[in-house]
Formats: structure tokens, sequence, C-alpha cells
């Protein structure tokens, strides 16, 4: 990712903003609903798979494919039962190996579907096969899926052609592994970390690769894997020795055809062309590989790669030709408004951006209910009142829209609760394929100091919820370490998954889906009064908020609504039948309307506030003091809501009160540059000791005086003297 570009705050051409009526169950709610129409970008193309002159891409929401090189396009008939599950741009549709002119699709949010594609007939070849709970996919090669059962570790390959099974022996001793093109199975030997052996069609066993580094990348029976530092070696069942080229320094194998090996140097690429079998001499590609959605290279069978290159006007498509040059794709499609990829929702400001998650991101209109701004980012968002975070190769803090500091952190920030963030670390595990050596997800505060190393779904503040086993078992802890438990509970069964795999918190509520096969349901849950509230119907958690919840319901005709759960009263508001993407600051939703079935149409961006719900005092996000005062000294503090204008109470370690201070209020909760010269209100410089203290702001919307993250009145924080 490209960190020398830099997120950009301006006031754009204004947007117009109409107000829309408010459904009756929220006519309460102040202030109205406003939407703006969001202004229009280069869609995202993605190819996906090729073979001879067929080209498979994804175009923003839709399969599309080409006979000619891209010169003409239409309509890619994939597999889709029902088109309210079936949108290619989730990461969790994984594609295999085009072999056949075939290529198969495990649909995992169908759930648990695999099919496979003819890229000659542009239909869906042999039936779709649903896996049972024991199963996963290990790999996908043209009709074929290898399987792998849990626990007792036995793979198998099936047809999707005719459905014929045929099991592998010893397979439990294995972990990885790679179906070929000639019917054999390449499997990771468990106990050598750089051996590989070699399953034929008849069951034998024998030695393949005895020095891979990483996971070797097939292309019909031809795979090509590094083999110590700087070595590429390409090899197949019907070759002796392996082919090998060394002196090419770091590097990872991005793409492997019939005519050649397409290497990568982080964003530098190099072509190695086969010819008679032998690898050539690199030659230098000037483009950026851009990583698809689906898998890190595109499925290519007997053609040149195709790589996604980021213009000023949109994406193109590239083809790698002899020596390394480049031709381009046209595209029949160059612009087209399209739904952004992540909303994230701050009480002043809807951010909003475009394209993927991992690379493109466009500049794009954002609503501020009434203004209109402009934000170019570069990575994911995410948000907390007036502060926000970009990831990116390091994570850039946000604060009032202005840039305030770069975080050395490697990771993506998941969550942004005041002044912490939940950080995942780089590593992403295959759905199908965990990496136990993944580390666990990490607490920073905005100084970048890791404050727990905890499995923590979701913060509030000071506090994580954190899924404590199976059968529906939770924790809300407090951090930094050693973890304190402020509640142990166990939701309702979690179902087929065994865990609650989308966990949020909000002051006492701690909310997630119940995933039972096919039937889902929103789970609610205040830790504190032991309060359980199930959804009625079949639905999803979206977001929670102060006093609701949005829940994601599925109709009877297979349409999905969106819905505002009042927690206090099980009442339900439909916002859209058509929304998909969701966010919420506490007390208000931002929410997307138009066709997610056409991502080709133009959407609205709708704010609605339902502060009438809201059943919280503010509460205590996060606070920025020196711990100790020098001359001078001073406080940042990040609430929930609104506030009026406060005092920050100082008091001595007997709890007399010594100095008060004037806080302005506050429309988004963040209140900043508090001063404190270290006198009494006398004037006179205080003792040497260790003082509190606490703001006594109340609530602008009535609900309360500023509490801690979990409700009690503790004090802001302390600062010693001395």
């Amino acid at each position: 990712m490209n960190t020398s570009r830099k997120l950009t705050i301006g006031i754009a051409a204004a947007l117009a903003c109409s107000l829309v009526s408010i459904p009756a169950q929220v006519a309460h709610a102040a202030p109205a609903s406003r939407s703006v129409a969001l202004a229009r970008a280069p869609q995202l193309v993605t190819p996906i798979a090729v073979s001879g002159t067929r080209v498979l891409v994804q175009a923003d929401g839709t399969f599309r494919i080409s006979n000619n090189s891209g010169k003409t396009w239409r309509t890619a008939h994939v597999y889709c039962p029902d088109r309210s599950y079936c949108d290619p741009t989730l990461p969790s549709n994984i594609v295999g190996r085009v072999s056949g002119g075939i290529v198969a699709f495990y649909h995992y949010d169908l759930p648990g579907t695999v099919s496979a594609y003819s890229l000659e007939s542009n239909a869906v070849v042999g039936r779709p096969y649903k896996l049972t709970r024991e199963e996963s996919v290990a790999d996908l090669n043209g009709a074929f899926v290898l399987l792998h059962s849990w626990p007792s570790g036995v793979m198998s390959i099936r047809s999707l052609v005719d459905q014929s099974v045929r099991q592998l022996p010893g397979t439990a001793a294995y972990g990885r592994g790679q179906l070929l093109s000639d019917g054999s199975v390449i499997v990771h030997n468990n106990d050598s970390p750089a051996v590989w052996d070699r399953i034929d069609t008849s069951g034998s066993v024998a030695p393949f690769i005895s020095s891979a580094s990483g996971k070797p990348v097939v292309s019909g029976s031809m795979v090509a894997y590094r083999s110590g530092a700087g070595r590429l070696c390409l090899t197949s069942p019907a070759t002796a020795l392996a082919e090998c080229r060394s002196g090419l320094g770091s590097f990872s194998v991005a793409q492997v055809s019939a005519r050649g090996v397409l290497i990568q140097h982080d964003k530098k690429a190099r072509w190695l062309p086969i010819t008679h079998g032998r690898l050539g001499t690199p030659s230098p590609v000037k483009a950026t590989l851009a990583g698809a959605n689906y898998q890190h290279a595109v499925s290519v069978e007997n053609a040149y790669p195709v790589i996604a290159q980021k213009t000023s006007t949109g994406i193109r498509m590239l083809t790698l030709r002899s020596g390394g040059r480049l031709s381009v794709h046209h595209l029949g499609w160059a612009r087209s408004s399209m739904l952004p990829s992540a909303l994230q929702l701050t009480p002043t400001t809807v951010l909003s951006s475009k394209g993927s998650p991992a690379k493109s991101w466009y500049r794009n209109a954002v609503s501020s209910l009434g203004a209109s701004r402009a934000v170019a980012t570069s990575g994911e968002v995410q948000a907390s009142g007036a502060r926000w975070a970009v990831s990116g190769s390091a994570l850039v803090l946000y604060d009032r829209g202005r840039k305030d500091r770069r975080l050395g952190i490697d990771g993506t920030a998941l969550k942004v609760s005041g002044t912490h963030l939940l950080v995942a670390p780089s590593c992403h595990p295959a759905l199908s394929d965990p990496d136990p050596t993944c580390p666990t997800p990490e607490i920073y505060d905005i100084s970048g100091r890791r404050l727990a190393t905890i499995a923590a779904q979701d913060i509030f503040g000071d506090l994580a919820v954190v899924s404590d086993g199976p059968l529906g078992a939770a924790r809300v802890v407090r951090y930094p370490a050693p973890a304190e438990t402020i509640a142990s509970f166990n939701l309702p069964d979690p179902g087929v998954y065994g865990r609650y795999a989308d966990l949020q918190l909000w002051g006492d509520w701690v909310a997630g889906t119940r995933d039972e096969a096919t039937d889902r349901h929103a789970v609610v849950y205040n830790y504190r009064t032991g309060q359980l509230r199930v959804s009625p119907s079949s639905a999803t958690l979206t977001a929670l908020g102060d006093g609701f919840a949005v829940i994601n319901t599925f109709r009877a005709d297979n349409d999905r609504q969106l819905q505002v759960w009042n927690l206090a009263t099980g009442a339900m508001t439909t916002l859209s039948s058509v929304s998909s993407v969701t966010a919420t600051d506490g007390s208000r939703v931002a929410y997307l309307s138009g066709d997610p079935f056409n991502r080709f149409t133009k959407a609205r961006l709708t704010v609605a506030s339902f502060a009438s719900l809201a059943r919280t005092a503010p509460r205590t996000l996060g606070v920025v003091a020196p711990g100790t005062w020098k001359k001078s000294w001073h406080v940042d503090i990040d609430l929930t809501k609104a506030v009026r204008a406060g005092r920050l109470e100082f008091r001595d370690a007997g709890g007399q009160l010594i100095r008060s201070l004037k806080v302005p209020a506050s429309r988004d909760g963040s209140i900043r540059n508090i001063r404190w010269d270290g006198k009494d209100s006398g004037g006179r410089l205080v003792a040497a000791g260790t003082y509190t203290y606490r703001l006594t702001s109340v609530a602008a919307d009535g609900t309360g005086g500023v509490r801690a993250p979990d409700g009690s009145a503790s004090p802001v924080g302390t600062v010693v003297v001395r």
C-alpha cells in the first residue's frame, strides 16, 4: 500500500441534502433523517480466472466474462440460487484454479456450497455440493474439490460433475493439500515443514518436494516454489528433476501459467518465461500487483497472467506478454457509481470509502448532515467520536479531521474506542486452513503503547468482550494486563460453528449472531442485569448502539431488511429493504439505500437519529494526559456522547476539592486541551502528592452525568505532583 498518500479533509462542492420522513415508529427521533447522493467514482475490476482468450472478472458486484481478451463483455452465469447471498465483493468467496476451462467457487456465505463454472459455455457444470458440518475446503482445481474432514483429518477428492468421491489414504498425518490436473494431490508433511508428498490416482504415496520454503503455487500439474534464499524451482509429476533459478533475492510466487512464472518483490514484479520446460531470464514488469478479493493470484490456464492496475480514471486490466511487456484489456464500462466497501460514522462526519479494502480507495462524498466533505484514504477506516484510524503499512491516527500521529504498528485497526485501538495482526489465515501461529489481537493506546494482548472481539473504553470457548461462554474484562474479569456469562448455544464470531460491546450490552445452520438469530444481553433478548425472526447482527441494535432480517422472499431493534421494548423499526452497510456512533445510524443486487445503480447515504432510545449516561472512552505534572499539564477526554458545559475537579488524597476548572460543552463528546497550572483555587502551587481529577459534566440529552466505561462513578484519572 502506498503509505505516502495522505488522508485529506476538505470542503467539497455542496451536495443536495433533502429531509426525508422518518417512519411512524420513530417520529419522536430528532433531528430528522437526512440523505445525500453518493458521488460517482471509478469502479473496481478484479480478474478472477483466465483460460486462453477467455477472461472472468468481478466488476463491482457483478461477474462478467469476455471471450476475446476483454474487447466485449457479458454477464457470467455463476451459480447463485439466492442473489441476496451471492455478493462477489465478499472475500469469503474462494475461487479455485482453472483446469479444462472450468473453475470452482466455494460460496462461504451460502453457506458452505461448492459449485463449478465453465468459462467456455458460460454455465454451471455438474451439481453444486453442500459441505457437511465436519468438512472444509482444502483446495479447488477445475471441477474437483479437495475436502478435509475434522476431527478425523481424512482428506477426500469430490467431482462436482459426476459426484464421485475418492478418499485419500493416510491423510491424517498430513496438513495442507493441493490438487493437480492429473488427478493426483500433493500434501504437506506435518513432521517435515519443507517436505511435500504426492498421492497419485492409485493411492501410492511418494516424496515430491523436499525443500519448499512456504506454500507451493500450482497451475495445472505444474508446481512452482521457493527452495532456499533467492531460489525459484519448477517441477511436475512428469519431471524427474526440478528446474531451478537462483539469485532472485527476496520474493514470493504470485502467478504461474504454462507461459511462465510471475514473482513479486514487495510491489515490484518480475516475469520468468518458460520455454521447453526451462525457466528463462527474469524481466521487470512495470505494474503494481493488485491482490484480488478472492485469492492472491488469478486462476490462469494456458495463458499469460492478467494484472489489475489502478489508474487515475479507474481500474484497467493488463495482460503480460513475452519479455515482461504489457497490453491493455479495454473495458466497456470504465466508470460507474458504486456502494462503499466501508462505512464509519462519527458524531459530525460519515467516513465513506470506495474500492478494495486492501489496496484501492477512492475519493468519495460523505455526509455531515448538511455539509459535504471529501475523504481520500489509503486503507481500512475505523472511527470513534472525533478520532479515526486508517490502516496501511502503519496505522495513521486523526483527531477532528487533522492528522494526529503515525504509529509504527504492523496490523489493521479492528476497532477504535476513544483513545484505545483493537489491532489485528498482519497475518490473515485462510478460512479453510487456519494458522495457529497467527498472533492474538492486541490493544494499544493512541501513543502506540501496547496495553494488552487478548483475544478480544470488541472493545468499549478500557473494557473488552472475549469469546470464552464453545457453547456461548463469554467474558467482559478490564485491561490493561492483568485483565480483570468484570462479568462471565453464557449466551444461547451458538449453533453449528460452536462460538459467536461477531460479538460487539456497547455500555452494558453484548450482542452477536447465533448461527444454527441456515437459521440465524441476533442475540443481545445485558451483562449487568441479565436481560436477554433474541430476535423473533431469522436475523444477523449488524451494529450495536446506545439502547438499540441494528439487525439484518430475512424475509420469506429471501430479501433482507435493516431494522433498528429497541432493546428496552423489543420494538422493531425498518430502515430499508435494500440496505446492506450500516454504522452507528451510539445514537445515530448511517445506512445505504440502493439496489444491493446491482452495484451500478446510484446509491444514497442516509443518517437517522435514534437518540430517543438512549438509556446510557455519557461514559469515558479514554483520557490522554501526562501522569506527572511538570510546570504545565493538559488533558484530552473522549466521551460516548455530547455533553453540556461542566467542570474538571481536582482532589487530594483525602478527597478534599483543591481546584475546579471550567470545561466547555462538546457536541461530539470530545473534550480537548483542558490545562491545569498546578495551583489550587487560591493560586498557590499544590503540595507534592497524588491528585485525582473527575469530569462533572452531564449529557446534552439528559441521560445523566459522566461515568466510567463500566457505569461506575470512578475518577477520570490521577496526576502526580513532585
